[in-house]
């Protein structure tokens, strides 16, 4: 139970973080 939780925060997480490093990169391309 605890270790199925652990991984959706992780899948979660690296999605979280692709889609910052998205919205950084096109925040630094507009600038």
């Amino acid at each position: 139970m605890e270790r199925q939780i652990l991984g959706e925060f992780a899948e979660v997480r690296t999605l979280f973080l692709s889609f910052v490093a998205g919205f950084m990169r096109t925040a630094m391309g507009s600038v």
